[in-house]
């Protein structure tokens, strides 16, 4: 997995990026970071325009697994994943179902 946006730390990210139209299976890494042990949020507070929702959540880049997943959720409203393992390297993803485009995200432990 290659991303241009990683932290050595724990996460803190804020910035835009582009969502893709799809699931957990076609949101691609937009940030890793190294958990700090405690939960991280990810939250989109803009959304393209004509969306209304996105999908977010987290794969353990260590193991290249899925470590949780929500769908259509709106803005400003966060996706938080709460079992966090403290050293292990996390990459954050989002996707939307509706019209893809640029939101303005932020994750933070």
């Amino acid at each position: 997995m290659t991303s241009s946006n990683s932290s050595n730390k724990a996460a803190e990210f804020a910035g835009n990026i582009f969502l893709p139209k799809g699931d957990s299976s076609t949101a691609n890494e937009f940030y890793y970071f190294n958990s700090g042990g405690k939960p991280v949020t990810i939250k989109a507070l803009t959304l393209p325009s004509g969306a209304t929702t996105y999908n977010s959540g987290f794969t353990n880049a260590d193991t290249g697994k899925d470590a949780g997943w929500m769908s259509n959720v709106s803005a400003w409203t966060g996706v938080k994943y709460n079992n966090a393992v403290n050293g292990t390297r996390y990459g954050a993803r989002a996707s939307t179902y509706d019209e893809t485009g640029i939101a303005y995200v932020t994750v933070t432990e």
